[in-house]
Parts: C-alpha cells; sequence; structure tokens
C-alpha cells in the first residue's frame, strides 16, 4: 500500500510540474471518508521551486498529514459532544476582532498625524529622561582598518586628534587604502558593536574606555584604530539624540492610543446621540 501510495505521489509530481496552470482537479489521491484529495489539492500545496526528488518528498508528507487531520477529525466528531463541536460563537467574535482590526488600522493610516516635531521629541526627553537610562556602553569614535605595509601609526592618530581637518585627511587616505572606514564622530554607537571589528579583549569595558581614547590591534594583514571622540557608560544617562527613533515611537504610540480612545467615545456618543444604542434599565 505504502509503494503504491508512493508511486501515485510521483505520477501527481509529475501532473504538478506539467498541469500547474490547468483548471481540472485531476484523478483522486486518497479517500477519508466522504473527503477526497485530488492532484489539484496537491498541486496548489507543492512549492513550485522543489526540485522533483524535494517535491516527491514534500507531497508524501502532506498526504500522509492530511490523511491523520481527517482521521482525526472523524474521531474527535464522533467522540465530542455537539456543544464542544460548535465553534458558532468562537467564529463570530474572531470575525467581530479581526474587522475591527483592520478597520482601525484603516483609520490610523489614514487620519492620525505621523509627523514628530524636534520641539516634540526634545520635550519627551526632559520630561522623561529619568527612563532613559543605557544598557550598554556608547561612543562616539572613528574606526579605520589598514593593510599592515601602507599603515603609518603614528599619522593616522595625529589626523585623528586634529579636528575636522585631520578627520578629512585621515578620510581621503582612507579612501584610497583602507579596508575600511567608519566615522562615527556624530552619532552614538555601541562599544560592545564597534569592538567587534577589532581582534582584541577587553574585559573591563568602563575602566578600558576612561584610560584609552585610542584603541590599537593589528594582525598578520591589518593595523586596527579606534579613536574614541566621546563615551557613556551603561547606568548613565541617555543622550537624547541616541534615543530619537524610540521617542519617535513612544510619541507615536500615546498618540494611537489617544486616537483609538477617543474613536471609541466618538462611536459610542454617536450610537446614544442617533439612539442606535438603547441600554435597559432592570430595577
Amino acid at each position: 500500500m505504502k509503494h503504491q501510495l508512493l508511486y501515485i505521489i510521483i505520477s501527481i509530481v509529475c501532473f504538478v510540474a506539467c498541469q500547474r496552470d490547468d483548471d481540472s482537479r485531476g484523478a483522486a489521491i486518497v479517500r477519508v471518508g466522504d473527503e477526497v484529495l485530488y492532484q489539484e489539492d496537491l498541486a496548489k500545496n507543492i512549492p513550485a521551486h522543489l526540485s522533483t526528488n524535494d517535491s516527491t518528498l514534500y507531497a508524501e508528507d502532506y498526504v500522509k498529514k492530511w490523511i491523520v487531520s481527517r482521521m482525526l477529525m472523524r474521531k474527535a466528531e464522533d467522540n465530542l459532544s455537539s456543544e464542544q463541536r460548535d465553534f458558532s460563537q468562537e467564529i463570530e467574535d474572531y470575525r467581530i476582532s479581526l474587522t475591527l482590526y483592520r478597520y482601525k488600522n484603516a483609520l490610523l493610516q489614514e487620519k492620525m498625524d505621523t509627523v514628530v516635531s524636534v520641539e516634540e521629541i526634545e520635550n519627551y526627553y526632559k520630561d522623561y529622561q529619568q527612563n532613559f537610562v543605557l544598557n550598554g556602553n556608547i561612543v562616539k569614535a572613528v574606526y579605520v582598518k589598514v593593510p599592515v605595509e601602507v599603515a603609518n601609526q603614528e599619522q593616522l592618530k595625529k589626523w585623528c586628534s586634529d579636528g575636522e581637518d585631520g578627520l578629512s585627511a585621515l578620510e581621503g587616505y582612507a579612501h584610497q587604502y583602507a579596508k575600511r572606514f567608519d566615522y562615527f564622530n556624530h552619532q552614538w554607537v555601541y562599544f560592545e558593536e564597534v569592538m567587534k571589528r577589532i581582534p582584541m579583549e577587553i574585559e573591563n569595558e568602563r575602566q578600558f574606555l576612561k584610560k584609552n581614547k585610542f584603541i590599537e590591534s593589528s594582525d598578520n594583514e591589518y593595523y586596527y584604530l579606534l579613536f574614541v571622540v566621546d563615551y557613556r557608560m551603561k547606568g548613565d544617562i541617555s543622550p537624547q539624540e541616541f534615543m530619537v527613533d524610540k521617542i519617535k515611537n513612544l510619541i507615536l504610540n500615546k498618540r494611537k492610543l489617544t486616537f483609538l480612545k477617543n474613536l471609541e467615545e466618538e462611536v459610542y456618543q454617536d450610537g446614544l446621540k442617533n439612539r442606535v444604542i438603547k441600554i435597559f434599565n432592570h430595577k
């Protein structure tokens, strides 16, 4: 029986490959009670990108699961009471929930203001900055990775220390010689993420950052240099610019909750006004 089913599945895979655009339901594959699985049903569920061998394995597994699910369904219908098999209320609750979800989302996209001004961000940060505690060390830094044979270490460090003019010269040099150059001088990044680019281990980041402005390392191929322009420690209050995206999301989420609350109150009052709602008073 198993070999017969496998032979049928292989022939169906060939049917699927050749007849994907055919409207015919094709031959029956298997019947469980009054339910029948046809070639078309199987064809719709086999991914088009699979090889013939993978399609055969996938189809065999699908047919087996289809049979088992229908057999379990027969057992469930035989053993559950009519009340246990009545899902009308759950289905209606889900229909209402899904309809409301889609409607509210459509209203939010259409009518809610999603523009967050710089002033709003600044005010939110001032009001709630105690909530923005850093969960890791962050830095503003300059990172360069240069082949060892062209790395003038002292010149690279001098450029890093010479302000905008020096950094401009470093950038020109990096474009010509560096394997990688990242300029984090105007944005905060997690120190841990930057250090993944340098082949060295740091046991105590806090003490290391306090004592080192230049972080150097090298291997057989490259010289690595990280110049720390500024830093903030884990547990410190986060700089405002590091929290801009999070603050925007918090403001928009608060705006969304207010919008939905007003919507609910509006439709409630509208229902009362137009006598769509009738509240029965039982005493």
